[in-house]
């Protein structure tokens, strides 16, 4: 997998070698987007639950990490519009790791709850992402690492 993502760095670099980016070259979300789809091709490329995206994992650390969460608030907490995120919810409800149950204090909130499958799933999934953030990472140091989360933070 290293290699298969080394072949691809330098096909990306001897392809922008030749290319004369303009503007896109100084613009901060350009080279975001870059990075994203990079980040998501790997991901996609060795990820061990078939079909398993970067966004279901989000969805489901953040319910294991926030027990009784409601749509509402999971859908605020990622930016997310409600809709999309109910289309998501549905996806991860099919496949049985998550459950939605009705808020006793509140009938019209649904709690999201990880299921056992859920749990079995989130631990092959973290894992997986800490292999992933290595081979992700490893041009960057640590401390250039902690830097980038750091300013993506101040953006997002």
């Amino acid at each position: 997998m290293r290699s298969a993502l080394k072949n691809q760095a330098t096909i990306q670099l001897q392809a922008k070698s030749r290319v004369d980016f303009g503007i896109l070259d100084t613009l901060v979300g350009f080279h975001i987007r870059v990075a994203q789809v990079a980040v998501y091709a790997d991901f996609l490329r060795s990820v061990p639950v078939a079909g398993f995206t970067p966004g279901q994992f989000a969805i489901i650390v953040l319910i294991d990490r926030n027990p009784n969460i409601t749509q509402q608030l999971l859908a605020e907490s990622l930016g997310a519009d409600k809709s999309t995120l109910v289309a998501r919810l549905h996806v991860l409800e099919q496949r049985g790791v998550i459950e939605r149950v009705r808020a006793s204090t509140d009938r019209r909130a649904n709690w999201l709850r990880l299921t056992r499958l859920g749990k079995a799933t989130l631990k092959r999934m973290l894992d997986f992402v800490v292999q992933h953030e290595r081979r992700i990472g490893e041009r960057l140091s640590i401390d250039e690492s902690a830097q980038l989360v750091e300013l993506l933070r101040k953006i997002g």
